[in-house]
């Protein structure tokens, strides 16, 4: 329906206010606003068809989210899965690709993981790439940084590169290769470093001495590491294990199985405190090595530009005796990624296996892979050797880097475990299953080809929908708002139900460009940030945004910082991604450049959101509050997706004072918070 005339001049005045109070608003806080947009950031959306092809939703319905910006550069290796022994002199390509219009300086840079659980960098130099150019760049494999006669040692290639004054770092897929002790010949094992048939119901005496196999393979450590400008052999290098040497770790390896039939099911409980008395005791602590896109811009949780050491939260674990075939511990980990302290002999030789899926509570995080090809699901677990050389009289800390783990997993692990550790994180009291599926190339739902997608307590990652010069894409993994965003989706669902969503309002009814995404020009123009939406569909992503939010900032924090990936348009300026906002700013965007009831706009409710849930402890609302009033504005039951399940301002605030009453704190932040980011529309 038209606007009568008057609303038409009054909606139009309203807007010209707005807009030049928020312009004269931002010409006060100039510094402020460098510090909104320019600390860049990258969101978990993720990627929708076109809404002319969508398939109606099932009960329960996906969530699919469009995703496809490519970070500044990319490298790649030309054959990610590289298997087979090559003679010496062997060249592998690196494909650099700079996905810009502008000219960049990329430093390259060879990181080699494994050989006692080192970590050895060795440059290979800057490379200068016009805008969208792409350069093969041949690396020999005689200059790798680590190169390992024994048990695989972990190969990537990193980039770095200055963008808008922001420091970017991104890496490849891994290699993991081996030399022949005359380093006559390299072998490379490919993606999977051994794809081992473990699972032997009927025989567990045969699964024992294949794992008795790996073991002597990763116990074997020898080969040479680049320590500042020449290779040194690792056994003239000092031991990197723990207790005086008293540790010494060894090889490492990853293995794409299900869960060992002959190993105890790691569901009992263990006590994580003091250690019992007695010598030979240790405590063995697993750390992801992750790496994201989007860090290093003013969060507080995986800030680092380069590798994200990250506890291995509540993993599933066994620690199992090489010597004796005794499973000395199978469980999961703890909130620092530790077994608890278990008893040792003097000295033997042990195997640490560290499996991707999670359990917390009443919370299990299935986290497993399916390749392009097909094929039934499997966990990734990774497994690292150890000796203990002499007694100990103190309980030792033993620290093992899970290096070999592809980094799709690595990722996706450490983003969920830093969601099971984080306070009011909303999985249900009663028992709940996240099943998390990565796929080599899109992911699967209702028939058809989507990159990052979320349902009744699953989730989907595969590729972008961004094809570079190279034919690759970018894996949605990489960035950690995304796997936050679609866990978010879930989370939701498991509160709430998720309410209806109609994307694309600003395209049909006159939305000024400020309020579209014709802007866009690194990735799809579906739906963004800044779009004109009806409120309900732009509450539904902004609670994604929220949650990716709510697990990388620290609530009781005076910021927030909320990374986008598409482009941002602000001020005259259009931000290529990433672009960092501060989540805790007014923006108003809808009130400053395109009013209309019924509305919303996604960047506003994500603040006005945050704004709720971390206001003082009288006036805060927890995320089962927030639930109660979503369920609320349903109907009292869960929302269902149905186009009467309404999340719109009215409703929102209705449901809210029918939870709270008129006069409590907590309703009154409420209405403050709507008037404050405008979102009462």
């Amino acid at each position: 329906m038209r606007a009568a005339p008057n609303e038409r001049m009054h909606s139009t005045h309203a807007r010209t206010h707005a807009r030049t109070h928020a312009r004269t608003h931002a010409a006060c806080q100039t510094v402020r606003l460098v510090l909104v947009v320019l600390v860049l950031l990258l969101s978990a959306p993720g990627c929708r068809p076109h809404p002319d092809d969508e398939v109606p939703p099932r009960d329960p319905p996906v969530q699919q989210d469009e995703y496809g910006t490519a970070p500044a550069i990319v490298v790649h290796f030309e054959e990610p899965d590289l298997r087979g022994t090559h003679r010496m002199p062997h060249f592998v390509n690196l494909l650099v690709t700079n996905t810009t219009r502008e000219t960049l300086n990329v430093s390259l840079t060879l990181v080699g993981f494994g050989l006692d659980q080192r970590r050895s960098n060795r440059s290979y130099g800057s490379y200068v790439l016009r805008g969208g150019e792409q350069r093969t760049i041949p690396i020999a494999a005689a200059r790798f940084p680590l190169r390992s006669h024994s048990a695989p040692a972990t190969i990537f290639a990193e980039g770095r590169v200055t963008v808008n004054g922001q420091r970017l770092s991104v890496t490849s897929e891994r290699l993991t290769a081996a030399f022949d002790h005359a380093l006559s010949t390299v072998t490379f094992h490919g993606i999977g470093n051994a794809y081992r048939d473990l699972r032997h119901p009927r025989d567990p005496r045969l699964e024992r001495r294949r794992l008795h196999s790996l073991a002597a393979e990763l116990l074997d450590v020898a080969g040479d590491v680049w320590v500042t400008d020449r290779y040194v052999p690792v056994d003239r290098l000092p031991p990197n294990g723990a207790g005086g040497g008293t540790i010494r770790y060894s090889g490492g390896s990853d293995t794409n199985e299900p869960w060992p039939a002959s190993m105890p099911d790691p569901s009992a409980t263990h006590s994580y405190d003091i250690p019992p008395p007695g010598p030979n005791r240790a405590r063995l602590c697993g750390s992801w090595l992750a790496k994201f896109v989007d860090s290093g811009f003013g969060e507080d949780h995986l800030t680092s530009k380069d590798w994200n050491i990250e506890p291995a939260r509540f993993a599933s674990a066994q620690v199992w005796s090489v010597d004796t075939a005794e499973v000395i511990f199978a469980g999961h980990l703890n909130s620092l990624g530790c077994t608890p302290f278990v008893q040792l002999a003097e000295t033997g030789s042990y195997l640490l296996t560290v499996f991707t899926t999670l359990r917390s509570g009443e919370s299990k995080i299935d986290i497993e892979s399916v390749p392009s090809t097909g094929g039934a699901a499997s966990y990734t677990s990774t497994s690292n050797a150890f000796v203990k050389t002499s007694a100990n009289t103190s309980p030792l800390n033993l620290h093992f880097h899970l290096s070999h783990l592809p980094l799709a997993y690595a990722n996706t692990a450490a983003v969920m475990g830093l969601a099971l550790v984080t306070p009011d994180n909303g999985f249900p009291a009663a028992p709940n299953t996240t099943t998390v599926t990565l796929y080599d190339d899109c992911c699967q739902a209702d028939g058809q080809c989507y990159y990052a997608c979320a349902g009744a307590g699953t989730i989907k990652f595969g590729r972008s929908n961004k094809k570079l010069l190279t034919g690759q894409y970018i894996m949605t993994t990489d960035y950690k708002y995304t796997i936050g965003h679609e866990l978010g989706h879930v989370i939701h669902g498991f509160g709430s139900g998720v309410f209806y969503r109609d994307y694309g309002a600003w395209k049909t009814d006159g939305a000024p460009p400020e309020c579209g995404c014709e802007h866009i020009t690194s990735s799809n123009q579906l739906h963004c940030l800044q779009s004109r939406e009806t409120t309900t569909t732009a509450h539904v992503e902004a609670f994604a945004h929220f949650y990716a939010s709510k697990l990388m900032n620290h609530a009781s924090g005076s910021g927030c910082t909320f990374v986008y990936y598409k482009d941002v348009h602000f001020l005259g300026t259009t931000l290529p991604p990433p672009v960092a906002t501060d989540c805790t700013y007014p923006v108003r965007w809808l009130e400053s450049e395109c009013l209309a009831n019924g509305r919303g706009v996604q960047w506003d409710w994500n603040n006005f959101l945050w704004s709720i849930h971390t206001a003082p402890p009288a006036q805060r609302t927890s995320l089962d509050d927030l639930f109660a009033i979503y369920r609320q504005g349903c109907g009292g039951t869960k929302c269902a997706h149905s186009v009467t399940d309404s999340m719109a301002w009215p409703t929102f605030d209705g449901a809210a004072l029918a939870h709270y009453g008129q006069f409590d704190n907590r309703y009154l932040k409420v209405g403050e918070s709507a008037t404050t980011y405008g979102v009462n529309h």
